[in-house]
């Protein structure tokens, strides 16, 4: 059973003991909370992938953290947007996945 005065509304509250606390001391580096707000105004589909363009010219690929930094965007946003772009039939760029990351690189135009 878990008292009321310990639990918020708007998000879990915990009370730790110090046991928890010397212990998360030694075994981690803390915890920390990253706040973060969608920072522009939505695009057209079109400019959109200009500016994806632009980027894959640039370095070659794309990541969805690159969007999230460049365009100020949610995560959710940046994979939807690169993965509709791989889709089939009329896809414009393709997917390779290297370690914990995927690149998103355009097809070569022949």
């Amino acid at each position: 059973l878990i008292p009321a005065n310990e639990v918020d509304i708007c998000g879990l509250e915990i009370q730790p003991t110090k046991e928890f606390l010397e212990r998360l001391k030694r075994h981690s580096n803390g915890c920390s909370r990253q706040y973060w707000s969608v920072k522009s105004t939505p695009k057209e589909a079109d400019k959109e992938f200009a500016d994806i363009v632009e980027i894959c010219q640039q370095q070659g690929y794309i990541t969805v953290k690159d969007m999230i930094r460049e365009f100020g965007v949610t995560r959710y946003h940046a994979n939807k947007v690169l993965n509709d772009l791989c889709e089939e039939p009329a896809a414009r760029m393709y997917a390779t996945k290297e370690g914990p990351v995927t690149l998103y690189r355009l097809w070569k135009k022949e």
